[in-house]
Order: structure tokens, then C-alpha cells, then sequence
């Protein structure tokens, strides 16, 4: 330990690595035998309780011809990472580099005659990046002395528990002769042949509760007989306090970090599994790891991010999505994160800190409401604050007390994932310890990891999802609290966040702040799902608070785990979400009841012909046509929009029942994905199939986005630039309606899914010649642009759902609003962006848009007051002005309206629980010329409604909309 902090000092600095778990198993991808494999991939051999022999063979079909040294190392490097550690040996025994330690390796066992591990060493020298190897020391499947099988061998370590369980090695001594000779034989040869073969930086080794400590501590000796200067990670020698390694590990798959003194490093991976699974499609965006950089380096940590490549070579495509993403964000705000130390801010409701010399960054994950950013317990007075990404944006601020300092921000948002201010400091940071809650962000979460405790015996979960918690909580004499300061009087909604299974019923616990108390039973859950509570409302002076929770009764085996408390303030938004969806919730089992009558009722008056007649059965709601239920076939272009609805209930909700019923109903609008006669494919198919492989990743569903988009595709005429709307000469030649903007998101979907470039071209056409013609100087849009298909040019400009050829019909502005927005997220090009913003210039600033920013459904109707609003129009507004908000400089100008829009659309447009068959919105208007469904609930209406619901959701929790 001598020269512990000279050889980790790099690692100190770096901050940021690459995990590659590859081997054998990739090949399988998670599948054995026709069946999937649930859990980690790279287990394949021990939950299928594979033998050696059968294992052998699945290595003499592992041929990565496709691998490419380079390519992964330029992936890691443009992402930002500053090391690379592979798997040399995993649990499963195969060597994935030329042993001559074991036959059971990659040359002697697999027709790829390559060195990999050679290869992507002398990449990392080339390209700058440390390099290391992963072996797993105590965990053997292969080898017959070592820990872990228990199918074959009958060896202590596995499964089956066998010589009890754990601590075999201290109630069966006698099987430590083969423990000994399994690390005499393999495990020490191996890693020093590692060590003299390729020289590596690093070593990270696992699962060390496998093997006694002594032959854990025999293994650290051998790695220092040959190079005392290679970092050797925190899972090889451990136990009680202690650690031997040169940095401690948190658990896998962190979303939360527990409290670590010291070196320590957190590693989690972009899926669910380390190893390649071709099930696992549950990638976390790029968002969730930008924001897990920054916190770990808040903490004083680094971030060892996980890979699974393929059994080819190569890299699922989805993690290079995320490996860009991070890098973009890492290529402008790196020098927030390396060579960085742990702040002594105290935690903030906004994000996190991390500290530099006399450089202090704030990394804002969610942006204040007001554009004020309270930065709480920093007693230095800055000399400067500017953004990161632009040091010549820069701030005004003022000192609100002795701790606390005011930012303004000016309405700037810099970046909705994670904006680093800089604060220049001229003689260091001084800090106070009591953390401050602000008024204008949507949610502190005060975390039990973060909390005081008092008494013993409590032990943090390991930081999973849903396993941030703390427990143990087994006596009277243990509470948890959080102290905090408020500058102003203050009301915040309390939540609490826990896990009790059925063995901890009858529990009581009691909630105090200040003069507040309450007591509540602990609500269980037998399969130990996370329990949501509402603790009330509280009204706060100016001044520091403890919120304690104490226990009352302890009736079973624990009180309860708690993961946070959740302080809102009641200020935020008028909107209570989990209320407002659990109408959302009942309106829709009415509609569910209302669909069959009406399907059967239509069947009756046919008397026998298929109730849609030509155009095929009666498949989704539209509206209601005098009171009664107007289902449509799924060739009206309505007819994606009530699956799509069921899909958000889902997402919402996470209930089987909600998916159940948007499989059902989303099944129902297959057919449409030929049907070459419209231009509606996107509002049927993607807001149907695109909501639920969103949700899903089910491959059929991607099968049919992409025919969709092929069929789309045959309506787009390069001589005109557009895609054609509707097959109508009487009127018009080839027309093109605004509308039409929506069905782009397909396009560039099915880009992303296959690779073929034609269908982003065709989306980036259209959206480029409808912003050339569809619109008047004050970025108001026609409703319908005819075009000529031989030269091109336009022929007339038209109207045909709003008032006037020259009016702005408002849920053509939606669409346009919406559909540009889109397109900036698709391709950020930024004429795109600025030209939506135009036209919510447009929008928000019209005489006659009125005060609860409804519209009326056209801008221009003669007799405004007394025209009928458009609902669905706000709604669409809305959303599109959520995205949008993400995107600029005036987001906070646009989240205001949209928060306004469905405060107004909850409080005032809502159908009454029951009623109108149940849609949720009314007063929506259709077509006001023709005199068609005008002030009435549109299926339209409701999906975009919810879609407006659940990214006001996701930003309020400072999550990314995508």
C-alpha cells in the first residue's frame, strides 16, 4: 500500500470507464435451447446448469469475425471514457485470451485464432485509454476444485447452498484442499500470466465471499510479486470494514449511492443484463447515465459503465446510441467531471456539485420553474457564474443570506438533461452543512441513504431501482431525519416511498416536522412492490426543519425500507397527476363497456353486414355522434389514437390490464400498414404500434412500423418534395395538409430501426418544403398547399377545416407547432427549431388567444367570443410545447403555457366521471365548416391530453422526454 495513491492517481482523475462483459455466452445472447434465459446473460451456464462438455460446444461456434479492437476502443474514447476493462476469465471459466494456464480459451476452443485482448490493449495505447482486465478469481465453473458448481462437481459456492451455503470454508475446512489447489492451478497462474503477457493498468476481480479471505489475500500477494503498480479493484479482499483493494465497489446496476468513504467506483450497465442478451431491450436513456456521471463524481466516485457486445463483435446498436449521446454531452462539459473531487456543498433539490480548484460546477438536472436558482449552504462569494458550454453566458447573482446565494438564469435553459453552471471562486469554497429546499423546482426527494440515523443496526439496500433503501429497522430506538432550511414560509405535499412485504404487518410508524405529526400503519405488499403514502400538507415557516420518522409498533420482522420522502410544493402545478389519471383510468373502463354495445348495436342495424361495412369492422371510438358512441374502422385516420391511449395508461400505470388491452385494440389496426390510399399512417400506426414498441420493443411491432413507413413512402413525389394527403382531383391536383407533419415521426423512426437513410430523406423533404410554402409571414399556416406534379410549384393555398383560406385554423397551428418541434428532436437542424418557435410566437402571442389557452378552433372565426373552443388542440399544444421547451432558450416561457393549457383542460374541459362513454376531454371541435363534431369529445383530444400528462410528468421528475 505504499505507492497506493501514485499508481491510482490516474484513476482518480479519470473518472469515466468503459465494463465489457464478453465471452462465449454472447453467442447465446440469452437464449439456451429455444428458451430464454431470464436474468444476467453472461450466467447462461450456471442457470441452465450447462456441463463442460456441453458448453465446450456452444465455444466451438463462437466466431466474432465482425470484432474490431479499434471500433470499440473509438467508441469508448468519443464517449468520453478514459479506461477500458474487459472480461479475460468471467465466472464461466473460458479464458477469452490465449492461456497456457487452461485449454477451457479462446484459441484452443474457438475457430477465432485471434488475441482480442492483445488487440484491444494495443488500441488503448494508440487512443489514449487505460486498460485493464476483469477475472473472476473465486467464481469457477469450469475448473472441478473451484467454488461455484454445484451441478456437475457438487462443489460448495452455488446454488443448491451445499455444505451450508456461504461459509462453507468455516464449517467444512476439509474442502478447502480443492479450494487451494483451484487457485494454485488456475487462478494465480492466470492472473499473472495476464499480468507479464499484457501489462495492464488495472484488475477487477469479483464475488470474493466465495473463496476464504485467506486465499483471497494469497491472490493480492501474487498480483504484488509481479507489479505493485497495477490498481487492483475493491472485490478481492474485503471483509468486516476492511477492504485491501485500491478503491471499494458499490453494487451492481446502481441507480442510488449509498454513502462511501473514500475511493469508489459504481458500475452500471445500459440494460439490465452485463452480458449480451438479445431479450434485453430495456436500455436507460441517455439522460439516466449523464446524470449518473455527475453524481458519482458529486460523491467522489467514478463510473464504470457495462457493454454486453454481441457474439459477432460487434456493438448493439442501441448501446452506441447511448455511448453518443453521453459523448456529446462529455465532448462540452468533461471538465465538470475529470479530475474532479467530492463536493462539500450540501445536497440540492436542483442536482448536484462537483468541485475543481476554485471552480465550483452546479449540474442542474432540473431547471427552477421561475428561472431562480437557489444554490443553498454555499458561504463563498463567487466572482463569476457562466454556463459551461458558453463562458460568455453569463449570470447575475446576489446573496440571499449568510449561506445561500440567488442565480438568476433569465429564463435560460441551457440543457434539460444536465446544465453545468461554473462558478468561478476567488478564495476557495467555503460550505454549511444544512441543505437547502427550494420552492421552485417540482421535487426534493429526501433520501434514506441521505438521511441522520439514530440508533443501530440499520444497512443500506444496494442501490438498484426500487432497492434504495434503508433497512434493518427492527427496534424502537432507531429513526431516520433530514434536517433542511426554507428562506421563506413555505407549503410542501409529503410523500413516502417504501417497500413492506407481508412479514412486517401490523407495523406503525410516525411522521414529525416541526409542529406536525401524524401517525400511519405500514401498508404491505406480499410480492414487496414499492408503497407510494401520501403523508399530508405542511406549512413551513423560514428556518431549519427536521422531518423524523420514528417508529410507533414493530409488530414483525422490520418496520418497513424506506427509500425517500418526496417534499412538492404545493405551488408547483395544480395538477395531481396520480388523481387526474386515475379518472383518466375510470373514464376509459367506461369506454371499454361502451365499445362492444356500440359495435353490437351497429351489427344489429346492419342486420348481419359486417358492421364496417366496406371498410372492415368497427375497431376504435371517434367521438359521439348525438349523444351515442361513434366507433370507425381502422381505416379512418382516428383510429390509432384510443390503442395509443390504453398504451399511456400503461406507461403510466404499469398494469397488465391497460397492456392487455392495448395489445388487443393495437392489433386491431395491423391491416392498415399496406393501405397505400392515405396519408394517415403515422396518427393509425405509429401512435398504436410506434407507443407500444416504445414500450415493449416487441419485434412484430417494429416489423409493422416499418412496412408502414415502406407504404408511406409510395405517396412521397420528388418532383413536388411532399408527401401527398389525400386522392381527391375534383378539387385538387395533389394536396398536402399540414396534418400531414405528424406522420414524419414514423419515417424517422423506421430509419433508426433499419438503417435505410430513405425514409429520414423523404421526412427531411417534406418537413423542409412544407416550412418553404405552408406559411404566411407571421408564421401562421394554410391549411392545404396544392401542388403541381410536373413542375412542382405551388397552385393554391387553401382551406378546407377552418374558417378561411386565410385564417389560421388552430389545430393546423398544433399540428404544424408539433410536427416542427419533432423534426428538430429527428435531425437538429436548426431551422426546424427556430421555425417552431415562430409559430408558438405565433400562437401564445395572438389577440385572440384566450387567457386559459384554449383556442378557439380557428384564430380568425368571425365571431370570437362566441365560437366553440378546440380542446384538442390545446392538448396537442401542449405537448409539442413541453418538447419544445426542452430545446430552447425560452423553455420556461413554454412550460408555463403548457402547464397552463392542462391546468385548464383538467379543471374545465374534463368529462365528469361516467359520463360521455367515456371520454375523458370534451368540447373538442372537428370540422366547424361542414358543421362536424363541433363541441365534442375527440378521440384526438384525450391521446394527446395524456401524452401532454406524462412528459409534464417526466420533467417535473427532471427526467429527459426521450
Amino acid at each position: 500500500m505504499k505507492n497506493h495513491d501514485q499508481r491510482i492517481a490516474w484513476w482518480r482523475a479519470a473518472k469515466f470507464g468503459m465494463f465489457i462483459h464478453w465471452g462465449v455466452y454472447s453467442k447465446a445472447g440469452g437464449e439456451w435451447k429455444g428458451k430464454k434465459v431470464e436474468g444476467y446473460a453472461e450466467h447462461l451456464m450456471r442457470k441452465e446448469k450447462i456441463s463442460r462438455a456441453e458448453y465446450l460446444e456452444l465455444a466451438h461456434s463462437f466466431n466474432p469475425v465482425n470484432f474490431n479492437a479499434e471500433e470499440w476502443v473509438k467508441n469508448a474514447k468519443a464517449a468520453g471514457m478514459k479506461y477500458m476493462i474487459i472480461t479475460a476469465k468471467h465466472h464461466d471459466g473460458f479464458a477469452m485470451y490465449p492461456s497456457t494456464v487452461s485449454n477451457f480459451n479462446m484459441k484452443k476452443q474457438t475457430p477465432f485464432q485471434r488475441d482480442p485482448m492483445a488487440e484491444l490493449s494495443a488500441a488503448c495505447k494508440k487512443y489514449g485509454l487505460k486498460f485493464g482486465f476483469y477475472y473472476s478469481h473465486a467464481f469457477d465453473w469450469e475448473h472441478p476444485d473451484a467454488p461455484g458448481n454445484d451441478w456437475e462437481y457438487k462443489n460448495p459456492g452455488g446454488d443448491l447452498n451445499l455444505y451450508g451455503g456461504r461459509e462453507w470454508y468455516d464449517l467444512h475446512p476439509e474442502l478447502l484442499t480443492k479450494a487451494k489447489s483451484y487457485v494454485d492451478e488456475k487462478a494465480i497462474p492466470q492472473i499473472q500470466e495476464l499480468l507479464k503477457k499484457y501489462h495492464p493498468d488495472i484488475l477487477w476481480f469479483d464475488t470474493p465471499q466465495k473463496l476464504p479471505l485467506s486465499e483471497n489475500i494469497r491472490i493480492l500477494k501474487a498480483i504484488r510479486d509481479v507489479d505493485n503498480n497495477v490498481v487492483v479493484n475493491g472485490r478481492l479482499v474485503r471483509f468486516a470494514a476492511s477492504n485491501f483493494g485500491d478503491y471499494k465497489n458499490t453494487a451492481d446496476r446502481p441507480a442510488e449511492f449509498y454513502p462511501v468513504t473514500g475511493d469508489w467506483e459504481a458500475i452500471p450497465t445500459t440494460n439490465e443484463s452485463y452480458g449480451y442478451s438479445k431479450f434485453d431491450s430495456r436500455h436507460k436513456p441517455v439522460s439516466h447515465f449523464v446524470r449518473l456521471i455527475a453524481s458519482a463524481a458529486s460523491r467522489g466516485g467514478n463510473l464504470l459503465m457495462n457493454i454486453g457486445p454481441k457474439g459477432d463483435g460487434t456493438f448493439d446498436e442501441k448501446d452506441v446510441k447511448i455511448l453518443r449521446g453521453i459523448g456529446a454531452w462529455m465532448d462540452k462539459n468533461s471538465e465538470s467531471i475529470y479530475g474532479t473531487k467530492a463536493s462539500p456543498l450540501p445536497l440540492q433539490s436542483w442536482g448536484v456539485s462537483t468541485v475543481k480548484g476554485d471552480k465550483l460546477y452546479l449540474h442542474v438536472f432540473n431547471w427552477p420553474v421561475d428561472g431562480k436558482l437557489y444554490v443553498g449552504g454555499l458561504k463563498s462569494n463567487p466572482t463569476k457564474i457562466y454556463s459551461l458550454t458558453d463562458a460568455k453566458r453569463t449570470f447575475s447573482f446576489s446573496r440571499v443570506n449568510p449561506t445561500d446565494v440567488l442565480i438568476n438564469l433569465a429564463g435560460k435553459v441551457i440543457d434539460t438533461v444536465n446544465a453545468v453552471l461554473v462558478v468561478d471562486l476567488k478564495n476557495g469554497l467555503q460550505t454549511d452543512s444544512v441543505r437547502y429546499v427550494s420552492t421552485n423546482i417540482p421535487i426534493t426527494r429526501l433520501l434514506a441513504f441521505d438521511a441522520t440515523q439514530q440508533g443501530k443496526g440499520f444497512a443500506f439496500g444496494d442501490g438498484k431501482t426500487d432497492r434504495y433503501f434503508v433497512e434493518g429497522w427492527k427496534s424502537k430506538d432507531q429513526a431516520l431525519s433530514w434536517s433542511f432550511r426554507t428562506t421563506a414560509p413555505s407549503d410542501f405535499k409529503l410523500l413516502i416511498k417504501y417497500i413492506a412485504p407481508a412479514e412486517t404487518a401490523g407495523g406503525m410508524y410516525a411522521v414529525s416536522l416541526d409542529d406536525y405529526y401524524m401517525q400511519n400503519t405500514v401498508s404491505t405488499d406480499a410480492k414487496g412492490a414499492v408503497m407510494t403514502r401520501d403523508l399530508g400538507t405542511v406549512s413551513l415557516p423560514a428556518g431549519i426543519h427536521q422531518l423524523k420518522l420514528s417508529p410507533v409498533t414493530i409488530a414483525k420482522a422490520e418496520l418497513m425500507k424506506v427509500l425517500e420522502v418526496q417534499a412538492i410544493p404545493v405551488t408547483a402545478s395544480s395538477i395531481q397527476l396520480p388523481k387526474v389519471f386515475a379518472n383518466a383510468e375510470q373514464q376509459t373502463k367506461v369506454m371499454l363497456t361502451e365499445i362492444p354495445k356500440a359495435q353490437a348495436a351497429k351489427s344489429g342495424a346492419t342486420k348481419g353486414i359486417s358492421p364496417g361495412g366496406a371498410n372492415g369492422d368497427l375497431v376504435s371510438p371517434r367521438t359521439l355522434d348525438s349523444g351515442q358512441l361513434k366507433l370507425v374502422s381502422s381505416r379512418d385516420w382516428t383510429s390509432g389514437f384510443f390503442p395509443g391511449e390504453l398504451w399511456f395508461l400503461y406507461e403510466y400505470t404499469k398494469k397488465k390490464e391497460w397492456k392487455d388491452a392495448a395489445e388487443k385494440y393495437t392489433a386491431n389496426i395491423e391491416r392498415e400498414k399496406t393501405n397505400g390510399g392515405t396519408h394517415d399512417m403515422g396518427f393509425k400506426i405509429y401512435c398504436s404500434f410506434g407507443q407500444g414498441y416504445r414500450l415493449t420493443n416487441d419485434p412484430h411491432y417494429k416489423d409493422v412500423i416499418v412496412q408502414s413507413a415502406k407504404t408511406l413512402s409510395t405517396r412521397f413525389n420528388p418532383v413536388t418534395g411532399v408527401i401527398k394527403s389525400w386522392d381527391n382531383r375534383t378539387k385538387w391536383k395533389y394536396p398536402v395538409i399540414i396534418d400531414n407533419m405528424m406522420n414524419l415521426e414514423m419515417l424517422f423512426e423506421a430509419t433508426k430501426l433499419t438503417g435505410d437513410s430513405s425514409f429520414y430523406k423523404i421526412a427531411f423533404r417534406h418537413a423542409a418544403t412544407t416550412m418553404k410554402n405552408h406559411f404566411r409571414n407571421d408564421y401562421s399556416s394554410y391549411h392545404v398547399v396544392d401542388y403541381d406534379t410536373a413542375s412542382g410549384k405551388v397552385l393554391q393555398r387553401t382551406t378546407h377545416q377552418g374558417y378561411a383560406d386565410e385564417s389560421a385554423w388552430a389545430r393546423g397551428q398544433a399540428w404544424g407547432l408539433y410536427g416542427f418541434t419533432m423534426c428538430y428532436r429527428e435531425t437538429k437542424n436548426k431551422a426546424f427549431l427556430d421555425h417552431a418557435e415562430r409559430i408558438a410566437a405565433f400562437i401564445l402571442n395572438h389577440p385572440n388567444m384566450p387567457k386559459d389557452l384554449v383556442p378557439y378552433w380557428d384564430f380568425n372565426a368571425p365571431n370570437i367570443p362566441a365560437e366553440p373552443r378546440d380542446a384538442s388542440a390545446a392538448a396537442v399544444m401542449a405537448s409539442a410545447l413541453y418538447e419544445l421547451s426542452t430545446y430552447s432558450t425560452n423553455g420556461i416561457e413554454y412550460r408555463k403555457a403548457a402547464d397552463k393549457m392542462l391546468e385548464s383542460l383538467t379543471n374545465y374541459y374534463r368529462s365528469p366521471i361516467g359520463e360521455s362513454k367515456g371520454f375523458i376531454l370534451l368540447r373538442s371541435t372537428g370540422a366547424k365548416p361542414s358543421n362536424s363534431e363541433v363541441d365534442v369529445p375527440l378521440s384526438y383530444a384525450d391521446y394527446y391530453y395524456l401524452e401532454a400528462l406524462l412528459r409534464m410528468k417526466r420533467l417535473n421528475e427532471g427526467k429527459g422526454l426521450f
